[in-house]
């Protein structure tokens, strides 16, 4: 029997994936309000709706009729789908159900008819375009199901967390039961895009735009096999110094040598490996 909650159904009109991933978890996870590995199958019998697997032509459907104002949602699914597709098929399909269906059956103006998927949501969402021409509507409607479909299953506070602990985007793919493509994706919609991370000090100095003599590369590279980007408000005057490019005059001074007494150069010029980069960043940080 399907129930329509007031909170549920306001939170779906305004548009609020993100809480309304939460709300379902909490009206129909159970058990599963804090899983990572969402069992979706049994999020949707708790929801009221049928799931079935068939031989189909598509990858699912989704069917709701009225019999003499009882209505009935059979979620339909074509055989051999892996249980990522599955489960990231069933939680899109109960984004269609809790945005799309859900307002007509409270209208009244909901007969029969459903939604299709003749491709993989989950492929769609993790790669971009599936190469399908559909309107407009449909467009927004089946990105719509897509982002809910993300924000039930990866919650942006759990994701952002795993990210955080485990600085990995395989082993949080595991601990979502996802791919990595799905994980990427999730973490570039909450403005935590992993790839934007250096992966090692070599890159991290690339971005920053900080010279490095390739003996010191490789020994800092074998100490130091992950190094997270520091934050603007962490970040070291003599590092943010050296991030701006070439033409501003902090990053340029620093080229300059001075003369002594006895017209000989001093300064960084004078200077090899690591003993180089700490006068630089003294010498920054003095504001020459």
């Amino acid at each position: 029997m399907i129930a329509i909650f007031p909170e549920i159904a306001a939170c779906s009109a305004s548009g609020d994936l993100e809480r309304l991933g939460i709300l379902v978890r909490n009206y129909f996870g159970e058990d599963q309000k804090f899983a990572p590995n969402l069992n979706m199958s049994q999020i949707m019998k708790n929801v009221g709706i049928d799931v079935q697997r068939l031989p189909l032509d598509g990858r699912a459907a989704l069917l709701a009729k009225d019999e003499k104002g009882v209505f009935q949602i059979f979620s339909v699914l074509t055989e051999g789908l892996s249980p990522e597709e599955e489960k990231f098929i069933l939680a899109h399909q109960l984004g269609h159900f809790l945005m799309h269906v859900q307002p007509l059956i409270a209208r009244g103006d909901w007969n029969v008819s459903g939604y299709k998927e003749a491709v993989c949501p989950m492929k769609r969402y993790g790669q971009g375009e599936d190469g399908i021409k559909i309107s407009l509507e449909d467009q927004e409607a089946e990105s719509l199901a897509d982002n809910f479909a993300a924000a039930a299953l990866m919650p942006k506070a759990m994701i952002k967390r795993a990210m955080e602990k485990v600085q990995s985007e395989e082993k949080v793919a595991k601990f979502f039961g996802l791919p990595q493509t799905v994980i990427r994706r999730r973490l570039q919609q909450i403005g935590m895009a992993a790839a934007n991370q250096p992966a090692n000090f070599i890159e991290a100095a690339q971005q920053i735009g900080q010279p490095l003599d390739s003996k010191l590369a490789v020994e800092a590279m074998e100490n130091t096999p992950q190094l997270k980007a520091p934050s603007a408000s962490s970040m070291p005057k003599s590092l943010a110094a050296n991030s701006y490019g070439k033409t501003d005059s902090r990053t340029a001074v620093i080229h300059k040598s001075k003369e002594t007494s006895s017209g000989r150069p001093k300064g960084p010029k004078l200077l090899k490996g690591m003993e180089r980069i700490r006068e630089l960043a003294r010498q920054v940080d003095k504001g020459l």
